[in-house]
């Protein structure tokens, strides 16, 4: 017989003997994968030592033979020379050439003989200092130039137009001005851009050659007007 439940105390039914869902057919996710079949190698071993070091720089008897003018290997020499002496002397790192002919025709006046005159009196001039001293820079104010026959086609009225001719020989990063009571050796300076304020103490910006005699520090040397002008702040590049 049943059991009346006590007042106040809901019934509950007897336990069901069938599920409450219908059970799924397909599982819940997937199965993960196998496992991979070996395990990955090992880590390789430590790094070597010190990286070995860069190859050395070659140097100037692993240069090819090519010609050149003999000029600036030999004080007053005359022609052009094959060889590998262009590889380390100043101011042949360019105008060195694959032949005799090639040479000759760059340099005429040191290949072709001409007749020489007889002069009682020389000018001080500026010329290339390489063609009496091998390996020498800048440009030397003298009369020593006529004891250098190969440098006669080259002689100048002005340090500036020596040095423009050759420029390589005056580069102001690599040589100083020196100079004696007989003889000066010009260094290259090149134009620049600067403050006039250095000059004149007025606006704007100033091209010329003069920035090494007013002590321009290089960090207001410019290359065009329009970097001095934006530098200044006080003039204007249309």
């Amino acid at each position: 017989a049943g059991v009346c439940p006590p007042d106040g105390v809901p019934g509950t039914s007897a336990p069901s003997s069938r599920p409450s869902a219908e059970p799924s057919p397909r599982p819940t996710s997937e199965p993960t994968p196998d496992p991979t079949s070996r395990p990955t190698a090992g880590p390789t071993s430590p790094p070597s030592g010190r990286p070995s070091p860069p190859p050395a720089a070659s140097s100037p008897q692993d240069a090819p033979d090519r010609w050149y003018p003999r000029a600036f290997v030999e004080s007053g020499a005359m022609g052009c020379e094959h060889g590998k002496a262009y590889a380390d002397t100043l101011g042949l790192e360019g105008r060195n050439y694959d032949s005799n002919n090639e040479c000759c025709a760059a340099w005429p006046e040191l290949c072709y003989v001409t007749t020489s005159t007889t002069r009682s009196h020389y000018f001080k001039k500026w010329w290339p200092k390489a063609f009496d001293v091998p390996g020498a820079s800048g440009c030397e104010f003298s009369t020593n130039y006529q004891y250098v026959p190969s440098v006669l086609p080259y002689l100048y009225i002005s340090s500036t137009s020596c040095c423009d001719a050759w420029p390589d020989l005056c580069a102001e990063s690599k040589y100083a001005t020196t100079s004696t009571t007989t003889t000066s050796t010009a260094v290259w300076t090149p134009k620049k851009w600067y403050p006039r304020r250095y000059v004149d103490g007025d606006w704007g910006c100033a091209y010329d050659r003069d920035w090494r005699q007013y002590e321009v520090p290089t960090s207001e040397l410019f290359i065009s007007m329009g970097q001095c002008c934006k530098h200044t702040e006080d003039c204007v590049v249309n």
